[in-house]
């Protein structure tokens, strides 16, 4: 296990350790990255010997190099390993076997690459007289100090790892955990330092598409978000759980719920992650799907699971219409610039020419996977910018009307009156106030009372009594002589009736019904607007004529 230079380009190495008894030759960079060049062999001598008090009592610390080794660098990493030990006493009674630390002689180079910053950290083959593995680390000299006892701390971690958790080092696909929480324990023994921003950039580039368990350093990210919300327990938890023999992915969902997951992708969007100490996480989402969105469309948003998932929607201006068909998962959605999280809105539109944009966050801890399929519609009532009419023929019908004759409501019961049986028939008006707003957008209300009465077979009277209240939204606009409306979507219309049969009994039938259609249609009807008198006549083929007739 190694810690690579965040600022250079990634490579693997494998290495082991073979502890000598007694005479020593410190490891060369060639000994540890196994990339063919000559060891460079050295008096090897002990610096420094010192106790690290974890949470499970002192272990010894030794730190060794060559002769000539300069002397700030063992005390930085005297101090990395004791300060290293002081974190580690507040995770859950986690303990580490002793430490060597090698001072590497020589610098790493590969090709033009030179001066990596790196340290590697192994178990020794043999026991300690206590029944422990002493860790073995190598650490290359840095100009850097700080990053020198940064990069140690994350090394001591992996002493740790090994210690405690034994798969850390058989399983393959650990990476994620591995290194990840290593970085983690590195910015917990250091809050603030900005040395794992590398691997938050990293995270940015690579996470839309890629789970967090297919990551190695960058999962750092999801490491620091795990200990804001839970605490640094909830971190031991779960390397707890990555120590079994199951799928880590199902293991990992034993720990973190997708509400959690989900949680943690928006907290991600938003930049709401900060590291150990309060130092807001240096990240810049990128989002690799972008949908333009400009007429009626499906729309399929999928990924694998433990992806920190984001799309983003942009809607053309106007109106839109939106229905949830499936989904696995789950998701949220946040109407930018200052929306708050929610499923995306069955309606919204815009109030100006702008575009309507969407933040969608999804997650998914299950092994389906990540998928909503979406069908939007655009809507032919809500412009893209609100008209504002103050003179010309529109000046007239702006304004507030009163049905004064004419109507549905009165078409309707004079189709009734051809019905032998029905007698005293008033039906209540359907229309009776529309109200005209110079913003182009209007409301058509019915609220009214009627009744009527049947003769039955016996010569008893039913007669029933009944109030109707309906509204109804839309846009208008007028084209020559025709009022043109576009009604939005009718939610309910609420009856309530009351039924008088031949022996005074009552019975009362009330509640919301929904009244079609679902969808926006548009009217065109004929108008005559003179002196506070709005007439609209509608003439079709197979239909009756009807007329309305309005005052103010």
């Amino acid at each position: 296990m190694f810690r690579k230079n965040t600022f250079t380009k990634l490579f693997f190495l494998t290495f082991f350790l073979l502890i000598p008894t007694l005479s020593r030759a410190c490891p060369s960079a060639g000994d540890l990255a196994g990339v063919g060049a000559e060891p460079v062999l050295a008096d090897c001598l002990e610096l420094a010997r010192f106790n690290i008090e974890t949470g499970r009592g002192m272990v010894q610390g030794s730190i060794y190099g060559a002769p000539e080794t300069d002397l700030a660098l063992v005390g930085a990493a005297e101090e990395a390993l004791t300060r290293s030990g002081a974190a580690l006493r507040g995770l859950s009674g986690l303990g580490s076997g002793p430490v060597d630390l090698y001072i590497s002689p020589t610098s790493y180079t590969l090709g033009d690459e030179s001066d990596e910053t790196m340290a590697a950290a192994q178990l020794s083959s043999e026991s300690t007289p206590g029944g422990s593995r002493t860790c073995v680390m190598a650490a290359f000299p840095t100009l850097a100090l700080g990053e020198y006892r940064y990069t140690i701390a994350h090394e001591f971690f992996h002493c740790v790892q090994l210690s405690e958790f034994r798969s850390a080092e058989a399983r393959s696909g650990s990476a994620w955990w591995v290194e990840g929480s290593a970085e983690w324990f590195a910015s917990l023994t250091y809050p603030g330092s900005a040395l794992s921003d590398g691997w938050v950039a990293g995270f940015d580039e690579i996470s839309a598409t890629v789970p967090v368990t297919q990551m190695e350093y960058a999962s750092v990210v999801f490491f620091w978000w795990l200990s804001q919300n839970f605490g640094n327990g909830r971190v031991v938890g779960l390397l707890n759980a990555m120590n079994g023999g199951g799928s880590q992915e199902d293991a990992l969902a034993g720990v973190v719920s997708e509400q959690d997951f989900l949680k943690f992708v928006t907290d991600y969007l938003e930049q709401n992650i900060s590291q150990p100490g309060g130092r807001a996480a240096a990240s810049t989402p990128v989002h690799e799907e972008i949908l333009d969105i400009g007429e009626d469309r499906e729309i399929t948003l999928e990924t694998q699971r433990f992806v920190a998932y984001r799309a983003m929607l942009k809607f053309t201006c106007g109106g839109w219409e939106s229905l949830e068909r499936d989904r696995k998962g789950v998701y949220k959605a946040l109407r930018l610039p200052d929306g708050d999280w929610q499923k995306l809105p069955a309606e919204f539109q815009s109030d100006s020419e702008a575009k309507i944009d969407f933040l969608v966050a999804g997650a998914a801890t299950d092994e389906e996977g990540f998928n909503l399929f979406l069908e939007v519609k655009k809507s032919p009532c809500i412009p893209c910018q609100a008209p504002q009419y103050s003179d010309g023929p529109e000046a007239c019908l702006i304004g507030e009307w009163y049905l004064t004759s004419g109507g549905m409501g009165a078409k309707i019961g004079e189709m009734l009156g051809d019905v032998p049986e029905l007698s005293e028939i008033d039906y209540p008006d359907l229309d009776g106030f529309l109200s005209l707003r110079s913003d182009g957008t209007f409301t058509l209300k019915a609220d009214d009372r009627g009744s009527m009465q049947t003769t039955a077979p016996s010569g008893g009277i039913f007669s029933a009594d009944i109030s109707i209240s309906m509204e109804k939204q839309g846009t208008w606009s007028v084209n020559g002589d025709k009022l043109v409306q576009c009604y939005a979507p009718i939610k309910s219309i609420n009856i309530d009736e009351t039924i008088t049969d031949p022996d005074g009994e009552t019975t009362r039938i009330t509640g919301d019904r929904f009244l079609g259609p679902k969808l926006s249609y548009t009217e065109k009807r004929q108008f005559i607007c003179e002196e506070g008198r709005l007439e609209i006549n509608q003439r079709a083929l197979f239909a009756p004529s009807l007329q309305w007739v309005y005052e103010k």
